[in-house]
């Protein structure tokens, strides 16, 4: 899809009320973030002359909240009736379908959650390690992945991205699949962000396996940070509805150091799987170089 530069307008400006104008007028919209300004982005060229039009219309009135009336208002009045059980899960279906890739994989990090918390006799918990775990008594005993292989168990290769030691853990994976998972899937669909979550999560596994003593080891860190690096990298050549603020980027980074540093470790049970940190973010990045310059081949 091309999209075509309409409009600059500051960053202090609130744009909703012009994206609520343009919606009406049947104009199709994207913003980024471009040299300090917000870049308004529109799919038909025929319409680039009518938003530079409204943008001065609006500019000549101070960027006036109301300068096409309650438009805003009259949206948000009829967002205010959503009240009930039956609009509360027609929002919940309309998520579930705007978003399946992303509230999949979050619902099955709560699952993993569950089976660590509450799986004492780690029945279920064995099947989704990267090792094969046989139980002895009171002992626990890892035979290699590659034996798990041989048995045919290849889910090992992704499954560990689902478990999650701990209430912290998954919270705070949940929030940022949720953030992160959703640009993808919204500006580039639901099989570009699947094969980025398997590919990822395969080989952050796999650089954690090889890099720990234990199997035992999860969660969807590895493509966080995998999602983290894609979108660094893709926004910076294709717009993006939701572009990722470098205030997040930066965040990230930093604390994939605070946990590289081992200050985090202090601070939960056990120790972060850095290695996994690590491969997603450089994964992410090239899998994002990929697919510009394929998108660019076939453009």
């Amino acid at each position: 899809m091309n999209l075509y530069k309409a409009a600059l307008v500051d960053l202090s400006v609130d744009l909703q009320p012009l994206i609520v104008r343009l919606r009406q007028a049947g104009i199709s919209c994207r913003v980024t973030e471009e040299q300090g300004q917000q870049c308004l982005w529109v799919t038909d060229q025929a319409h680039i002359d009518e938003v530079k039009r409204l943008v001065a219309e609006w500019q000549s009135t101070g960027f006036s909240p109301h300068v096409w009336g309650d438009v805003v208002s009259a949206a948000n009045t009829r967002q205010s009736h959503v009240t009930g059980p039956a609009d509360q899960l027609d929002k919940a279906l309309k998520l579930l379908l705007r978003y399946p890739v992303t509230l999949v994989t979050l619902l099955l990090g709560l699952l993993g959650a569950l089976i660590v918390q509450f799986d004492t006799t780690f029945t279920l918990f064995s099947w989704l390690t990267i090792q094969p775990i046989q139980v002895r008594g009171d002992q626990l005993y890892l035979a290699s992945l590659e034996y798990g292989l041989e048995q045919g168990q290849w889910w090992r290769l992704i499954t560990p991205i689902f478990l999650h030691f701990g209430a912290l853990h998954i919270i705070f994976n949940g929030l940022w699949i949720w953030e992160l998972g959703r640009r993808v899937e919204s500006d580039l669909g639901h099989w570009a962000l699947l094969s980025l979550i398997v590919v990822v999560g395969v080989g952050s596994n796999l650089a954690q396996y090889q890099a720990s003593a234990s199997g035992l080891f999860g969660g969807l860190s590895g493509v966080l940070y995998g999602l983290v690096g894609f979108l660094a990298v893709w926004q910076r050549y294709r717009p993006m509805r939701e572009p990722l603020s470098s205030g997040i980027i930066i965040f990230m980074i930093v604390w994939l150091l605070l946990c590289m540093s081992g200050a985090v470790d202090f601070f939960i049970e056990g120790s972060v799987a850095n290695t996994a940190h690590i491969a997603g973010l450089l994964l992410g990045c090239a899998l994002a170089v990929l697919a510009l310059l394929l998108t660019k081949k076939a453009g």
